[in-house]
């Protein structure tokens, strides 16, 4: 599956970068169902899913610097 890259985030301690995706539902019937999760991916394509509240404290937004 191609996921386009055009939301960087880079990880706040690694200073890696990742592109998230989307924002999903948990549904797995556990303890975390019906959370809000992050789905974003490295530059390998790879897919990790998140609670979004700890993303966010994990990963900031990469905005472009050029201002016209």
């Amino acid at each position: 599956m191609n996921y386009t890259k055009e939301r960087p985030v880079t990880h706040i301690k690694t200073g890696n970068r990742y592109y998230l995706i989307d924002f999903v539902v948990n549904a797995t019937n556990g303890d975390r169902e019906g959370d809000d999760m992050a789905l974003y991916m490295n530059e390998n394509e790879i897919l990790f899913v998140r609670n979004t509240a700890e993303f966010w404290e994990k990963f900031e937004e990469v905005y472009d610097r050029l201002e016209k």
